[in-house]
C-alpha cells in the first residue's frame, strides 16, 4: 500500500586503558576516553520509516547500548505524521 524503509545498526567498542584494570576506580578525563567508559561497549540502532498512503507517514526508532559490561539502556520512539 505505501513505501517503507528499514535501517540497522551494531557497533562494539572498547576502551583499553594501560595501567589500570577493566572497571578499576581510577577516572580519566572526558577528553581521553571520547566520553567512553573502560571496556567493551556495545551500540544497537534500527529505524522504520514506512508511508501509509499520500498524506500519512509513521517512523520509529529503537536504540540500545550496554557500556564496560553493565545493563542495557533502551530508547524507543514512534512518530505519526499527517499532512494537510
Amino acid at each position: 500500500m505505501g513505501l517503507g524503509q528499514i535501517r540497522g545498526q551494531f557497533t562494539r567498542e572498547e576502551v583499553r586503558i594501560s595501567g589500570v584494570p577493566i572497571g578499576g576506580s581510577q577516572l580519566f578525563p572526558f577528553e581521553f576516553t571520547d566520553g567512553k567508559v573502560a571496556g567493551k561497549s556495545f551500540l544497537w540502532e534500527f529505524a522504520l520509516n514506512y508511508r501509509i498512503g499520500r498524506y500519512v507517514q509513521l517512523t520509529v526508532n529503537y536504540s540500545g547500548r550496554s557500556e564496560g559490561g553493565g545493563a542495557p539502556v533502551h530508547t524507543a520512539r514512534a512518530e505519526a505524521r499527517a499532512f494537510f
